[in-house]
């Protein structure tokens, strides 16, 4: 897991208002899913390592070429949910 990605996550989970349980909940879940994701990669490296170094090469290099793209998609989606918490909306 990308440590920016984690922290960024957590930051999240946390800065969401839930309560305790709920927090802990979500931080559970989003390990379980991201590290499910390294495992899934790592299963299939063993069983056809040429296909999967060329669908990781192919999704490397889309995360390259659009890597602006998709931080700007992120930050303005937290931004968007951050003005709805503060008006009162959810």
């Amino acid at each position: 897991l990308p440590a920016d990605g984690v922290v960024f996550a957590l930051a999240l989970i946390v800065a969401s208002g839930a309560g305790l349980a709920m927090q802990i909940g979500a931080a559970i879940v989003f390990l379980i899913v991201a590290l499910s994701v390294e495992e899934i990669i790592l299963i299939s490296n063993q069983i056809a390592p040429e296909k999967t170094e060329v669908v990781l090469r192919r999704l490397h290099e889309l995360a390259l070429a659009h890597h602006r793209k998709f931080m700007a998609a992120i930050l303005a989606l937290v931004g968007v949910s951050l003005i709805i918490r503060a008006a009162g909306v959810i």
